[in-house]
């Protein structure tokens, strides 16, 4: 398994995703203590995964959330890769990544990615 950088999840963060996305929970916008919207978090995820995979392409995306993530806050990622599976035009890996704050997953994702070959 590893880990992530810490990133900053900014106050605010929550309120512009929710304008982004056209979310008008107010449990989203309130300075100091507001909730991620979920499609947040799980891009925080993605971004992550791919980040450590370059050039692979999502095949499959399964997301819990866990509990909140309340802005403003420090995170990071794990992740863990469950299968990984060899041919010769590539790789198809199973992974798990889980976003984590104040020591608790907030989110956690399965997917399978293909990783063409080199």
């Amino acid at each position: 398994m590893s880990a992530f950088d810490l990133f900053t999840v900014p106050d605010g963060h929550a309120e512009a995703w929710s304008r982004l996305l056209k979310d008008d929970n107010p449990i989203h916008g309130s300075e100091g203590g507001a909730v991620q919207p979920g499609p947040a978090n799980l891009a925080y995820l993605i971004s992550a995964v791919m980040e450590r995979f370059p050039g692979s392409r999502v095949l499959k995306l399964q997301a819990r959330f866990l509990s909140p993530l309340i802005a403003p806050c420090e995170a990071s990622v794990t992740c863990e890769v469950l299968e990984s599976r060899a041919s010769d035009d590539g790789e198809r890996l199973t992974l798990q990544a889980t976003l984590i704050s104040s020591g608790e997953p907030r989110t956690r994702m399965e997917a399978t990615l293909w990783r063409p070959a080199a």
